[in-house]
């Protein structure tokens, strides 16, 4: 278990407990050079109960020796190692002036978040496996202005998102600073989630996982950084054999000369027999699109794999309740086999998609509030 980490105030005076600054400027160098702007501070002050984590025991321990409400304060830009030497005088201190107890568990928070761009506490739950010190981590770190609150999920849920001191603290560059959540895209965003958490669930029982799923957000801000985000290289230390990220988004020239990029709503990275294998595109469609759509994809992910940059494997989710399965199996068994007037490339490599059953692991928000019509409840599987 890592040692458990102190956030403390960079305004507060330390010198006097021999505790070396980390320049901010420091902090922002590791964001590819983006520059991040600070929060604004809080104006209605909020109290939080801070309780002192026992060194030596793990960091999800606590001692209830040293319990005191204090004045969460958000401008936090440094960390303190918490260690046996640590004196209880010198953490007593840091808590007295609105610090807190960064703990491993947040800083999964965190970076699951940077990942989606927002989630809620359910789909927060269902990542660590835990209920009641999640709410507690994430009323902690909403209190000290590292994740923002917003009131606009679709059946009345909290969605979280990260702030600039929150993306600071993932140390991982690329990700956009200006996250909010749209309605048009609520309901896709939460079926990739459960995607993702279906693959962890997978992975889960071995040691290092030799599946990574990389989020569509993730694969942006690896372009624009140069490198994987820190979630993936600590989780999987093989992903750092990875290079040229840039071909990991097919293009092509569409009939009008325009360049059309083809971006995936995630990556399956694997590892065979100690080597990184191709990155795995993954497509979830809640919908089905048209027959054109599918044709165009099709080709660009097969000439991507042609070129070395992608694996001929394509894996596609898709719902039963609503047909879309059905219609989207239908669709890719035509493209590939050169039907509907289409003609499959003979130059390009077949591609071989999976079709999994989105409803295995993934409701709708329209089925757990009983948004149905007539119709769609005639739909629903047995």
């Amino acid at each position: 278990m890592k040692p458990t980490r102190l956030i403390r105030n960079v305004h507060t005076a330390a010198n006097r407990n021999n505790v070396r600054e980390t320049p901010v400027e420091h902090v922002v160098g590791q964001h590819c050079g983006e520059e991040i702007p600070d929060i604004e501070p809080v104006t209605t002050p909020t109290r939080l109960q801070l309780t002192e984590a026992d060194p030596a025991k793990s960091a999800t321990s606590s001692n209830k020796d040293l319990t005191r409400d204090v004045t969460p304060n958000p401008n936090l830009t440094t960390f303190l190692p918490l260690t046996k030497k640590t004196s209880q005088k010198k953490m007593k201190n840091y808590l007295n002036r609105g610090g807190m107890y960064f703990q491993p568990r947040d800083l999964t928070i965190l970076q699951l978040t940077a990942a989606h761009g927002w989630l809620s506490l359910r789909n927060v739950i269902a990542f660590t496996g835990t209920t009641s010190e999640i709410r507690k981590s994430i009323k902690r770190l909403v209190d000290h202005g590292l994740m923002a609150n917003h009131f606009r999920g679709i059946n009345g849920e909290v969605l979280y998102t990260l702030t600039p001191s929150g993306l600071r603290q993932i140390h991982s560059g690329g990700f956009s600073t200006k996250v909010i959540p749209k309605m048009i895209s609520l309901e896709h965003t939460d079926a990739i989630t459960a995607v993702h958490i279906h693959i962890q669930k997978i992975t889960k029982n071995t040691g290092v996982p030799n599946l990574i799923f990389l989020t569509e957000r993730e694969l942006q801000a690896t372009i624009n950084c140069g490198q994987l985000p820190t979630r993936v290289t600590t989780l999987a230390p093989w992903t750092q054999q990875y290079h040229d990220f840039a071909n990991w988004v097919p293009t092509t020239v569409d009939r009008r000369g325009k360049l059309v990029h083809k971006r995936p709503d995630g990556l399956l990275l694997n590892l065979k027999d100690g080597k990184a294998q191709l990155p795995i595109p993954v497509e979830v469609e809640r919908t089905a699109k048209t027959v054109n759509y599918y044709q165009n994809s099709t080709v660009m992910f097969a000439d991507a794999a042609s070129k070395g940059h992608l694996s001929t494997v394509v894996y596609y989710f898709a719902p039963r309740w609503n047909g879309t399965f059905e219609a989207v199996q239908k669709a890719l068994t035509d493209v590939v086999n050169s039907r509907e007037g289409f003609r499959y490339p003979s130059s390009l490599p077949k591609i071989d998609y999976h079709l999994e059953n989105l409803d295995d692991f993934y409701t709708p928000v329209a089925i757990r509030n009983n948004w149905l019509t007539k119709t769609q409840k005639r739909n629903l599987p047995s």
